[in-house]
């Protein structure tokens, strides 16, 4: 990952982190999968690196790959987050974000590239509750690219998730 502090005029610092979690573990956890051990741990380190920005006074957004359906109703990494987080109120800018990311991926079977169409996020942007404007409503959006875009570029498998402070 990355943490970048913003210094604003006439506003306290903004702490910005970047993150990529472990990939394997989307749905249930399950106790023997080294992906989701390791998951579980880095949600545990985020969430001290949460505590401690709480605990000084500090504002901050998180954003990057979860590898995880954190919109998922009853979805285990988010309720860990919170509860690892209590004291540390969480805004999840991502709650309501619509997905249909256009990307291509090689099938090693098939030795060919294919078009998919991801409709669930894995991609999240958290925010504390100062680091937002709560008199104006933050969304996420997701940058969809065109087919077009797909087949001719070599793009992430990911669409970005973006926002407006």
């Amino acid at each position: 990952g990355t943490y970048i502090e913003v210094l604003r005029e006439n506003q306290p610092s903004l702490h910005l982190l970047s993150i990529h979690l472990k990939s394997g573990c989307f749905n249930t956890p399950v106790r023997r999968n080294n992906s989701c051990k390791k998951l579980r741990r880095q949600i545990e380190a985020l969430a001290v690196w949460i505590n401690t920005r709480t605990k000084l006074g500090q504002e901050f957004v998180i954003a990057g790959d979860f590898n995880h359906y954190m919109n998922n109703p009853y979805e285990w990494a988010w309720q860990t987050l919170l509860e690892e987080t209590s004291t540390s109120p969480l805004v999840k800018l991502t709650a309501n974000t619509p997905a249909k990311c256009k990307a291509r991926k090689f099938n090693y079977r098939t030795k060919r590239w294919e078009h998919v169409v991801y409709n669930k996020l894995i991609d999240h942007i958290i925010a504390s509750p100062g680091a937002i404007d709560i008199n104006s409503p933050v969304e996420a959006k997701q940058y969809q690219y065109s087919y077009h875009a797909v087949s001719t570029y070599r793009l992430s498998d990911h669409c970005p998730v973006i926002v407006e402070l």
